[in-house]
């Protein structure tokens, strides 16, 4: 990651530390990654050897919290292939737990 996606990365993690905490708090060993390009989103691997990616709905996570349209998850297997995708305009934290336990029964 170069220097600027470096920053956008810190600038993010911080926009969204509620969000990182509140996933800690339910179980999910949840981290900021980049997506390629400088996108960013939340990861991270549940059971049965899936991916959890955490959006936006309309994309990559946005720099700013107060500019989010919603979450968008999408599950994925070890071959990086979507299995399943789910999303909300609720930009809420209950409202991407609430999604979560969607795709949970799904994947």
């Amino acid at each position: 990651m170069n220097t600027k996606q470096e920053t956008w990365a810190s600038d993010t993690e911080k926009e969204y530390a509620d969000v990182l905490q509140a996933l800690e708090a339910h179980g999910y060993d949840a981290a900021m990654t980049n997506t390629g390009g400088g996108c960013l989103a939340i990861t991270f691997k549940p059971l049965m050897t899936r991916t959890v990616l955490i959006t936006d709905k309309e994309g990559p996570l946005e720099l700013q919290r107060s500019d989010q349209t919603g979450w968008g998850v999408g599950v994925y297997n070890n071959l990086d292939e979507q299995k399943r995708y789910r999303d909300t305009d609720d930009c809420s934290i209950a409202g991407l737990l609430a999604l979560l336990e969607e795709v949970k029964w799904l994947a």
